[in-house]
């Protein structure tokens, strides 16, 4: 932790010298990132791995802000990092144990606050962005102001359960959009399977869709249909990459309702 001398001795004065410019750091980190005080930081640096369309440095375009599950995480490393710094201090100065512990304090409340905002997976030890559950409204006048800052183009589009009752709920919508945005998808369940008549959304698979009704998965039986980049495909008959089909299998309904077309009755014979 501390730089040796050349006699082998530890640099306590370099470490003691070091800690408190990161102390510095991390106050401004509290201070100018944190701006909820919940312990959920805002903002942050872009690094390869971690590549947007937002610079994480600077303003957001928008109003609003961004809260990081990496910047926090990277937060919680930077606790422990310096915690550690104040114990091997306080071998030599007793005033260190205080900031220890301030860290140790600081570290978890962070780890609660990634827990309370499910930004922690422990099934999978990752951290995920809070994923939340807009109406088609809310997700219009989110992205609204986002295509002025895409050059490669913006596209609007919300997921919908089967609204062939509901025609009415699909024109407030479009109503609503109209002068918001300039381009709306509407993706509605149109999946159908040939085996067993199903139509509706099928289930994403690891290498796929399937029939929920039978467990169909024949390209030359079934016939899937789901929007990206704007354009209709089918990725059963023609396989999409393995990240745009998880994104496809991990998007929510905008409108709560069943995702299966159950067909009128046909009227008896007289």
């Amino acid at each position: 932790m501390s730089r040796p001398l050349a006699d082998g001795s530890d640099d306590y004065a370099f470490l003691e010298r070091i800690f408190h410019k990161l102390l510095l750091n991390f106050t401004w980190w509290v201070n100018r990132k944190d701006l909820q005080g919940n312990n959920v930081f805002e903002g942050g640096f872009l690094g390869l791995d971690n590549i947007g369309p937002i610079d994480r440095s600077a303003q957001l375009p928008i109003d609003g802000r961004l809260e990081q599950s990496d910047g926090t995480a990277w937060m919680a490393m930077y606790c422990l990092n310096l915690l550690e710094m104040a114990l091997v201090l306080a071998e030599h100065d007793r005033t260190y144990e205080d900031l220890a512990t301030k860290f140790l304090e600081h570290f978890t409340y962070i780890a609660n606050a990634m827990d309370r905002c499910s930004l922690w997976s422990d099934e999978d030890s990752f951290h995920y962005d809070v994923r939340k559950s807009p109406t088609p409204f809310e997700k219009l006048d989110f992205e609204k102001d986002y295509p002025a800052f895409t050059s490669g183009g913006f596209i609007h589009y919300c997921e919908y359960p089967v609204l062939q009752q509901n025609p009415k709920a699909l024109e407030a919508v479009w109503d609503y959009s109209y002068d918001r945005v300039g381009y709306l998808g509407t993706n509605t369940p149109i999946d159908h399977c040939y085996a067993c008549g199903f139509t509706g959304d099928f289930e994403p698979t690891a290498r796929g869709f399937a029939c929920p009704g039978c467990g169909n998965s024949d390209p030359r039986t079934c016939d899937v249909v789901k929007r990206t980049c704007g354009y209709l495909g089918n990725p059963q008959a023609r396989p999409m990459v393995h990240g745009r089909h998880s994104e496809i299998a991990s998007r929510a309904k905008h409108m709560a309702g069943s995702t299966e077309l159950v067909s009128a009755p046909s009227p008896a014979a007289g």
